[in-house]
Protein backbone atom coordinates (compact mmCIF):
# COMPACT_ATOMS: atom_id res chain seq x y z
CA UNK A 1 0.00 0.00 0.00
CA UNK A 2 1.30 3.02 -0.98
CA UNK A 3 0.52 5.02 2.33
CA UNK A 4 2.23 2.15 4.41
CA UNK A 5 5.55 3.31 2.58
CA UNK A 6 4.98 6.93 2.84
CA UNK A 7 4.47 6.63 5.93
CA UNK A 8 7.80 4.81 6.76
CA UNK A 9 9.71 6.92 4.39
CA UNK A 10 8.40 10.23 6.28
CA UNK A 11 8.73 8.68 9.67
CA UNK A 12 12.53 7.91 8.28
CA UNK A 13 13.09 11.34 7.24
CA UNK A 14 11.83 12.85 9.62
CA UNK A 15 13.97 11.27 12.53
CA UNK A 16 17.01 11.48 10.62
CA UNK A 17 16.84 15.25 9.82
CA UNK A 18 16.31 15.76 14.03
CA UNK A 19 18.85 13.37 14.92
CA UNK A 20 21.36 15.71 12.28
CA UNK A 21 19.88 19.09 14.09
CA UNK A 22 20.77 18.05 17.58
CA UNK A 23 22.76 20.34 19.13
CA UNK A 24 23.37 22.75 21.39
CA UNK A 25 21.10 25.47 19.12
CA UNK A 26 17.81 24.36 18.37
CA UNK A 27 17.10 24.66 15.29
CA UNK A 28 14.16 27.36 13.92
CA UNK A 29 11.08 26.03 12.36
CA UNK A 30 12.43 27.01 8.73
CA UNK A 31 15.63 25.58 9.14
CA UNK A 32 13.92 22.35 9.81
CA UNK A 33 11.80 22.44 7.30
CA UNK A 34 14.62 22.68 4.98
CA UNK A 35 16.51 19.81 6.32
CA UNK A 36 13.07 18.11 6.04
CA UNK A 37 12.31 18.77 2.53
CA UNK A 38 16.23 17.85 1.70
CA UNK A 39 15.62 14.82 3.15
CA UNK A 40 12.17 14.00 1.06
CA UNK A 41 13.96 14.90 -2.28
CA UNK A 42 16.90 12.52 -1.09
CA UNK A 43 14.30 9.72 -0.81
CA UNK A 44 12.64 10.30 -4.31
CA UNK A 45 10.33 12.93 -3.23
CA UNK A 46 9.32 15.88 -6.28
CA UNK A 47 10.87 19.39 -4.80
CA UNK A 48 6.98 20.42 -4.72
CA UNK A 49 6.52 17.62 -2.69
CA UNK A 50 9.07 17.50 -0.20
CA UNK A 51 7.56 21.19 0.47
CA UNK A 52 4.95 20.42 1.33
CA UNK A 53 5.24 17.23 3.77
CA UNK A 54 8.41 19.24 5.09
CA UNK A 55 5.30 21.87 6.18
CA UNK A 56 2.92 19.90 7.17
CA UNK A 57 5.03 17.87 9.16
CA UNK A 58 6.74 20.42 11.58
CA UNK A 59 2.95 22.14 11.72
CA UNK A 60 1.80 18.73 12.81
CA UNK A 61 4.36 17.86 15.49
CA UNK A 62 6.10 21.33 16.00
CA UNK A 63 9.09 22.28 16.16
CA UNK A 64 9.66 22.57 19.88
CA UNK A 65 8.55 18.47 20.17
CA UNK A 66 11.09 17.49 17.23
CA UNK A 67 13.90 19.64 19.02
CA UNK A 68 13.12 17.84 22.17
CA UNK A 69 13.57 14.21 20.53
CA UNK A 70 16.08 12.27 22.23
CA UNK A 71 17.91 10.32 19.07
CA UNK A 72 20.45 8.59 21.02
CA UNK A 73 17.33 6.00 22.60
CA UNK A 74 16.99 2.96 20.60
CA UNK A 75 13.49 3.38 19.93
CA UNK A 76 10.72 6.60 20.31
CA UNK A 77 8.50 6.23 23.28
CA UNK A 78 5.19 4.62 22.55
CA UNK A 79 3.45 8.36 22.70
CA UNK A 80 6.13 9.84 20.72
CA UNK A 81 5.60 7.07 17.61
CA UNK A 82 2.05 7.26 17.83
CA UNK A 83 2.40 11.40 17.59
CA UNK A 84 4.69 10.92 14.60
CA UNK A 85 2.49 8.66 12.77
CA UNK A 86 -0.23 11.06 12.79
CA UNK A 87 1.71 14.00 11.95
CA UNK A 88 3.31 11.36 8.90
CA UNK A 89 -0.46 10.23 7.98
CA UNK A 90 -1.88 14.13 8.14
CA UNK A 91 0.75 15.48 5.94
CA UNK A 92 0.56 12.97 3.27
CA UNK A 93 -3.18 13.32 3.24
CA UNK A 94 -2.56 16.97 3.32
CA UNK A 95 -0.28 16.66 0.11
CA UNK A 96 -2.37 14.38 -1.41
CA UNK A 97 0.22 11.34 -1.61
CA UNK A 98 -1.91 8.82 -0.06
Amino acid sequence: MRTSRLALVLASAALAVGAGCAGPDDPSADEVKEELTEAFVDRGFEQDEAECLAEAVVVEIGVDDINDIDFNDEEPDAELQEHIGAAVAAAVDECGLG
